[in-house]
This record gives structure tokens, C-alpha cells and sequence, in this order.
């Protein structure tokens, strides 16, 4: 139900935590959403703690703004809610330029100076929007924030906005709060995800009541969809083939597989869903985060990482089932010390962090176990403080294209056996490699790779004519091995294959050929 109060009017405020809180309270305009209720939020901290850091001067105020996915939620459910909940919301826009009223009415009459028109359109100055939907708690809508510069690798989309008939961009992964409604936490995760998957794969991009049903439908369960509390893996799983994906499933025992997973899909672009549990260690002794639920299952999208920095030493890696004393592989994504999530409970882009510790649990039924891997996330704790609630990853989740067959485990293995030849060969004492290879292993397309290979200067000129002129597999897993800051040599696996064949690609990409000829003499 739209009221005149809902007609689309543009006013700009100095941005501060106080005029954002007042701004999402008359947006919102329903009794529950008291102060109290929105400065509980953690959300709210994570985004003031965010608009402080990257500068944010403004906020401009666009009422009556007519948000799709909201849109869609309202029709499935809120709309047979009699007249309590509204089918338009408020559209917050956030500028590191300082602007006012009278320069917005300016701009709109097209009486504005070219100086504040260029500060209003400027890509450094825009930061982006939060959509804030009529609903009493859960009423962060689509967020598209431009991400903090830690953010690398990171799974973004080109964002256009219109405001006054002028074109705003800004280039980030949509984020939005569960309602508990129509999507639970799983949902939100997979609707950033699927951002992003559908700019790669070309396929059609739903809400989260859409994706809340197709989960549903594919594979049911005993509880009704709406409201919905929340999809399980395989429900998630069913959600994307029904879009046309396949789920790349995954369980990371370890630090070193969630970082491998992350950094050879983020790479390209592809975000990661990560399911996992959290645990509270303010409480004595450490136990599951909400006590209504013992496992603490939680879903967030991974969609970026922090840069791995050559200034720190790679961990060596080694499979499970490695001999004692065998020295590992060297691998780039090694330094991945944190990745940067979309956690529908605290806000896009938050970072957790890799932990070596192992964490002693007590269980509901007061066994004590011992998670072996976890991380650290900014959830708050029950002493109301950030930086003592665990996730202890179990699940991820990579919704690719069908014709990407081969995941980055069998990759990694093959480059392990690679990489044992090599020393092997260096053993010999004949060897005009200097130093132990670093592998940086990563998904890419073809047109991609020949984008770099056309870039290079350290390939001779027929050598690069001919990895351009070659016919490739679209989709293929890239193994460049490092001396230092130096490419060596290059491996190439088609991601198209089938893993019980020699899916290793013939061409062998020879940045430094002294090497590559001592390698395959």
C-alpha cells in the first residue's frame, strides 16, 4: 500500500551514525523500529565502522523508491499482511563529497555547476546504496557498497544507478539481511553468489523468495517454505541446478584446502558459499553460539580475500595421506590470511580470519570435543564484545558452469607430482633453477589466459603467436610456477575434462626457456 508520503523526493544529510539511525527509523515508520531496536544491530556498527573508514561525507535520501527483490518478497508474502507493510522502501545513497539539499535541486533543474555535477557522477566520490525495506527488524534491503581496498580477488559486478537522470556506478557484490520470511541465511548467501554467477554463466538472476522456493520444490522438507527458517546444503544444492549450475561440493579439512578453494575460484570471479558453526569463547567453557540451535549452522558468501603478500614465507603443503618428513609444495595461496565474507548478520564484506588454534567445545550434552580448524569472525559474544565467536568451516559450495569438470583438488594433486619432478631434477645438481618453485594455481577462461599471454614480454614472438593461434578448451586451471617474483614456467589442465584421463594440456608455457628445456630434456 504506497501512500503520497511515498512520492520520490531527494534530501541530502551529513553523514554521522546518529543521522543514519534517524533515517532508517522514518524509513522504516512501524512501531517496533524503535532507536533502541535499529542501535542494537550489529549491522549498524559494521556499516558506521565501514562509512568512517572510507570517508563517507553524505547521505542522500531517496523516498519511494521501488526496490525489485523487496518487490517480489512483498508480493509472496507481505502483501495478504492487510495494510501493515508497504510495497516501497527508502533508497540510502552514501558520497565521500560533501553535497546538500539545494545542490540535488540544482542537478534536477539542470541549474547545477559542472563542479558539483562531476563530484555527484564521480566513481572515487559514490560509495553506493543501502535499500531499507518496511519491515520492523530485518529491514536492511540490497546493498551495493563499494569494498574496502583490503579487498582483493574479490567476486564483483559492475553496479549502474539512476538518480535524476544521471548514471552512477559502482562496482561491488549486492548484500542484503535475512527477513526470516522469505529467506533465511543460506538464501541471502546464495542470492550474493548468484550476483555474480550470472554475469559469468549468462543465467537468469532471482530474488530470494524465488530462490527460497526453488530450493524448496527441489527438495522438500517437513517445514512449509514460507516463513522460511532456513535451506539445508542439499536444498542449496538443488537451488542452483535449478538455475542451470552444478554444485562443486566441498569439505575442507584444513586451513590449507579453504584457502586453495578460495583464491582458484575467487580468481576468476566465482564466489564461494562456506556453511559452518559458530562457537562462543567469551562463555567458559566455549559452546555452540545460539543455544537454540546446537550445531550454531550458519551460511555466509565468500567473496573475497586479503592479497597474498611475497614478503611472508608460503606454508608448505602436503596432502593427507603424504609420507612422514616429505617437505610439501610451495603454494601462493598459502598467504591468504583472511577472506572477506557476506554475512547477512553483520554486513558485507566482513573479514574472517584464519586461526591455528584448535578450540575445546562443550557439546549440549556436555561431552567436550576439540575443533581442529576454525576462524575468526566479528560476531559478538555473549560478554557483547567482538572477536571471540569461531566459525568452524564444514561446508563450501561453488555453483560453476556444467562444463567446468574438473575441481582445484585433483589440480593440486597433479601439480604436487609436478612439482616432485622438478626437485627431483634439481637434486641432479645440473639444474639453472635457482630456487624452489612457488605455484600459484587458479581457475580462468581461455580468452583470459591469451589476455595475459599477449601482455608478455619474456615470450619470444613466435611462441606467444602460437599460444594465441591455438585451440583451447574454454575453461581451463592455470599452474604458473614462480621464482620469487619471476614466472618460470606454466602448466595448464583442461577444466573440461574428466578426471580419470590426463586432462594436463600438452603446451607447456615457457616464460624463462633456459628452464623449461632443462625440464622437458
Amino acid at each position: 500500500m504506497s501512500s503520497t508520503t511515498d512520492r520520490p523526493t531527494l534530501r541530502a544529510f551529513t553523514y554521522s551514525k546518529d543521522h543514519l539511525t534517524r533515517l532508517i527509523r522514518s524509513c522504516v515508520r512501524l512501531p517496533e523500529t524503535t532507536r533502541q531496536t535499529i542501535e542494537e544491530k550489529q549491522q549498524l556498527d559494521h556499516l558506521d565502522q565501514y562509512f568512517r573508514q572510507m570517508g563517507a561525507r553524505t547521505i542522500i535520501a531517496e523516498r519511494g523508491y521501488t526496490d525489485r527483490d523487496y518487490l517480489e518478497d512483498y508480493a509472496a508474502y507481505y502483501v495478504r499482511c492487510l495494510d501493515r507493510y508497504r510495497s516501497r522502501c527508502c533508497r540510502l545513497h552514501f558520497h565521500r563529497c560533501a553535497l546538500r539539499t539545494k545542490d540535488l535541486d540544482a542537478l534536477a533543474a539542470r541549474a547545477a555547476s559542472d563542479v558539483t555535477e562531476k563530484q555527484f557522477r564521480d566513481e572515487n566520490c559514490y560509495l553506493g546504496f543501502i535499500v531499507i525495506k518496511p519491515l520492523p527488524r530485518t529491514f536492511i534491503g540490497r546493498t551495493c557498497l563499494k569494498p574496502h581496498p583490503d579487498v582483493r580477488h574479490g567476486a564483483l559486478r559492475e553496479h549502474e544507478v539512476h538518480l535524476l537522470g544521471l548514471d552512477l556506478h559502482v562496482r561491488t557484490l549486492g548484500f542484503q539481511e535475512q527477513d526470516r520470511t522469505t529467506s533465511a541465511c543460506a538464501t541471502s548467501a546464495l542470492w550474493s553468489v548468484l550476483q555474480k554467477t550470472a554475469d559469468l554463466f549468462h543465467h537468469s538472476f532471482y530474488t530470494p523468495a524465488v530462490i527460497t522456493r526453488h530450493a524448496t520444490q527441489e527438495i522438500g522438507g517437513i517445514e512449509r517454505a514460507f516463513p522460511s527458517h532456513g535451506l539445508t546444503v542439499l536444498q542449496l544444492a538443488g537451488a542452483i541446478r535449478r538455475i542451470g549450475l552444478e554444485p562443486e561440493f566441498f569439505k575442507p579439512e584444513t586451513r590449507a584446502h579453504l584457502q586453495a578453494m578460495a583464491y582458484a575460484y575467487l580468481r576468476m570471479g566465482i564466489p564461494l558459499l562456506l556453511v559452518g558453526s559458530l562457537f562462543d569463547a567469551s562463555a567458559s567453557p566455549t559452546r555452540p553460539y545460539d543455544p537454540r540451535d546446537p550445531a550454531g549452522v550458519h551460511g555466509v558468501a565468500v567473496t573475497g580475500l586479503l592479497a597474498p603478500s611475497r614478503g611472508h614465507p608460503c606454508r608448505p603443503y602436503c596432502e593427507p595421506d603424504a609420507a612422514p618428513g616429505e617437505p610439501g609444495t610451495l603454494f601462493s595461496h598459502s598467504r591468504v590470511d583472511r577472506v572477506f565474507v557476506h554475512d547477512d548478520q553483520i554486513g558485507p564484506f566482513m573479514s574472517l580470519s584464519f586461526d591455528d588454534a584448535s578450540l575445546p567445545v562443550q557439546c549440549p550434552d556436555k561431552r567436550m570435543e576439540t575443533e581442529k580448524f576454525v576462524m575468526k569472525s566479528l560476531w559478538r559474544g555473549s560478554d557483547g564484545g567482538t572477536g571471540h565467536v569461531y566459525f568452524a568451516p564444514r561446508s563450501v559450495i561453488v555453483p560453476v558452469y556444467h562444463k567446468i569438470r574438473i575441481s582445484v583438488l585433483p589440480v593440486i594433486r597433479r601439480v604436487i607430482e609436478y612439482d616432485k619432478y622438478v626437485e627431483t631434477r634439481r637434486g641432479r645438481g645440473d639444474s639453472p633453477l635457482d630456487c624452489r618453485l612457488e605455484w600459484d594455481v587458479f581457475l580462468s577462461t581461455t580468452n583470459d589466459l591469451k589476455r595475459d599471454i599477449r601482455r608478455r614480454s619474456d615470450l619470444a614472438r613466435g611462441l606467444r603467436v602460437g599460444f594465441l593461434e591455438e585451440s583451447m578448451p574454454r575453461f581451463v586451471w592455470r599452474a604458473i610456477g614462480l621464482c620469487g617474483e619471476r614466472r618460470v614456467i606454466e602448466l595448464l589442465y583442461d577444466a573440461t575434462d574428466i578426471e580419470q584421463a590426463d586432462f594436463q594440456l600438452p603446451q607447456l608455457i615457457p616464460y624463462d626457456s633456459q628452464v623449461a628445456d632443462w625440464l622437458v630434456g
